[in-house]
């Protein structure tokens, strides 16, 4: 059964990122019936946007609770979803077969010469220097008194209008950098599994070959993403076709990738996100969350062990660029000097997606979507014409730019809030009646006044604890002694005091610590071998000199932690004599070898980390996975 019901939220922005998507702080501000898409998506914004143009007048008088009362006011700033809804909202075409994909800036798709689907590639002028539409609502307004009908819709057709929206009534509104693209959708959603396919991740369809030049491959015509058939980014599109591409792995090795993913789920911390499920079989249903971490955290190591031929080198460099540019745009905090860098990255991408996948050549154009040419609004754009500040910030910027951080805008709390209310569905008869009276309800509980909970964990420490601190629980307490090892490593890390001397019995030990808001690092002692669901959180990384002086990063593995009275806790480590890294492929693979156990203050340890261990080869080779991000300065 096929029900559609689109719901439209409000997140207020005055909150810190990590607390505006908590589920007591989103508003639901519509829900729109189906069962089918709605047509005319203005009729259902009105009572919503009259009601945003009396807090932009503001509201006197309004209660507080520790203030005197205050005149609150509201205002619109952004809006956020996937492609065509982002289009819907702005009175555009949907961009996945429009000749003007892009309402953001005046770039226009071309056929290949064969169908009449649009693709998207760009001329090396239009990636060295993009452009941004500045004068949007006025195109809107001539648009609007074009007469005859005819020319009129000749017109829409060329720049991508179709109606004006009822939100350029709110003037705290800018068209087009209040509707940033989203990074899930564009990137997770699209260009991954784009990617994947043209790797020939798509088993059944692949010819079962290696690495081999002028392979041709016809994957299905069903587009990816959605079940009927449209991307993310809109539009129905045909997949992908690769003549003279390098980039095919074979199904066995395929097999072979998603066997070392699987077998890493025990080694990778919940820490560091899902565990790695089977990309052979389990592709299609995999959610965004495990397409990041298959993009930051698995492909690269895992791949890089199984494919050696070095014409797949290139492939992987560049997919490597992809996953920079994920990574430094979903930020809370990117610098300026980060910013600068993902303006190149996105152009060094956009430029290799070309000469990788296009190669100019007409049967190829359909590997160009409009989520990459989504990439480019990533960038900074040069000063319009007499623009004389040289501040970063004060330029006709791109989204980042503009807006922030995309982790700060982009759509995950709308797919977690869609996920919630379909959860709330147990009346088939009439869905749209029984989902608003259940969303009603939930929303008067979500925001009724909070009060703390009579009772509360105590192995769940709060945000606002004094870290790092043992863990609460009492398994996690070590009972037996201090072996004289241990012992001697905690003397080596903490002040010699003959008034407070450390022995067997002023030193208490423990298999867990939290080091930080819900970062709890384990130890050799607190894995249980019998447990095979469980996942190893023992691995940590740290940086610190070395004998010569010099700043260097050590990995290794927590065998215990200890504390004597109330000074500082000490993690008693082994570290890898061998460490290697990969500076293009941006891996790091320890040796076998451990040193001797030394001494690490909690409060020094970097981060957890997790192992993906190939064992093909002569010998089987580990490689070292976190939550940092690039390596480090040698």
């Amino acid at each position: 059964m096929n029900h559609t019901t689109t719901p439209v939220i409000l997140l207020n922005l005055n909150l810190p990122p990590e607390e505006r998507i908590s589920t007591e702080n989103i508003l639901l501000a519509a829900l729109i019936p189906g069962p089918n898409q709605h047509k005319d998506l203005d009729t259902f914004l009105r009572p919503l946007v009259e009601e945003i143009k009396d807090l932009g007048i503001g509201i006197p008088d309004t209660p507080h609770k520790f203030q005197p009362n205050f005149t609150m006011k509201a205002h619109l700033f952004l809006a956020a979803a996937d492609g065509p809804a982002l289009a819907d909202l702005m009175g555009g075409k949907k961009p996945g077969n429009s000749k003007k994909p892009c309402l953001r800036c005046p770039f226009m798709a071309q056929t290949n010469g064969v169908g009449k689907t649009h693709y998207c590639p760009h001329t090396p002028d239009e990636i060295e220097n993009p452009r941004i539409t500045e004068n949007y609502r006025q195109l809107v307004a001539d648009w609007e008194v074009i007469i005859p009908k005819y020319e009129q819709d000749k017109f829409g057709t060329a720049l991508g209008i179709s109606r004006k929206s009822i939100l350029m009534e709110l003037s705290s509104l800018h068209f087009p950098l209040s509707f940033p693209p989203d990074m899930m959708h564009c990137i997770l959603q699209n260009l991954l599994k784009q990617i994947h396919e043209l790797w020939g991740g798509n088993l059944k369809e692949q010819a079962g070959v290696g690495l081999v030049v002028d392979l041709q491959i016809d994957l299905d015509e069903d587009g990816e993403g959605n079940d009927d058939g449209s991307t993310e980014e809109g539009g129905s599109q045909p997949s992908h076709s690769a003549p003279s591409l390098e980039c095919v792995i074979s199904k066995e090795k395929w097999k072979a990738i998603a066997d070392i993913g699987e077998a890493s789920r025990s080694t990778i911390p919940y820490l560091l996100g899902t565990g790695p499920r089977r990309i052979d079989t389990r592709w299609r249903s995999f959610k965004a969350m495990e397409w990041r971490e298959w993009l930051c955290r698995d492909a690269v190591p895992i791949i890089s062990g199984i494919v050696d031929d070095p014409r797949f080198k290139p492939y992987l460099v560049h997919f490597v660029l992809l996953k920079r540019i994920f990574l430094i745009s979903t930020k809370f905090t990117i610098t300026r000097q980060e910013l600068a860098q993902l303006d190149l990255d996105c152009k060094a991408f956009v430029s290799k997606w070309h000469e990788l996948y296009y190669q100019n050549d007409s049967a190829l154009m359909r590997n160009c979507r409009v989520n990459l040419h989504v990439l480019l609004h990533l960038r900074m754009a040069p000063p319009s014409k007499g623009h004389k500040r040289s501040n970063l910030y004060c330029f006709t910027a791109k989204q980042i730019a503009s807006l922030g951080p995309a982790g700060g805008w982009w759509a995950f709390p709308m797919e977690r809030y869609i996920g919630t209310l379909k959860s709330m569905v147990n009346l088939m008869s009439n869905i749209d009646g029984n989902l608003a009276n259940r969303a009603i309800k939930l929303e008067h509980l979500n925001h009724l006044p909070q009060r703390p909970p009579l009772y509360s964990p105590a192995s769940i420490p709060p945000r606002t604890a004094s870290f790092p601190f043992p863990s609460a629980d009492k398994r996690m307490v070590q009972h037996e002694a201090p072996t004289p090892t241990v012992l001697d490593c905690i003397q080596r890390a903490l002040p010699l005091d003959p008034q407070f001397p450390i022995t067997y019995d002023s030193v208490k030990l423990y298999k867990k610590f939290h080091k930080e808001w819900h970062v709890s690092i384990g130890s050799i002692a607190s894995q249980n071998p019998l447990a095979t669901h469980r996942r190893d959180d023992s691995y940590i990384w740290w940086d610190r000199k070395d004998k010569l002086g010099n700043n260097k990063r050590y990995y290794g593995q927590v065998v215990i932690f200890g504390m004597a009275y109330t000074w500082d806790a000490v993690a008693v480590v082994k570290s890898f004599t061998s460490v290697t890294y990969d500076r293009e492929l941006e891996t790091v693979i320890v040796g076998p070898v451990m040193g001797p156990m030394e001494p690490l203050l909690v409060k020094e340890i970097g981060g957890m980390a997790g192992r993906i261990i190939n064992p093909l080869g002569e010998a089987a080779t580990t490689y070292m996975v976190g939550n940092w991000s690039g390596l480090p300065d040698l």
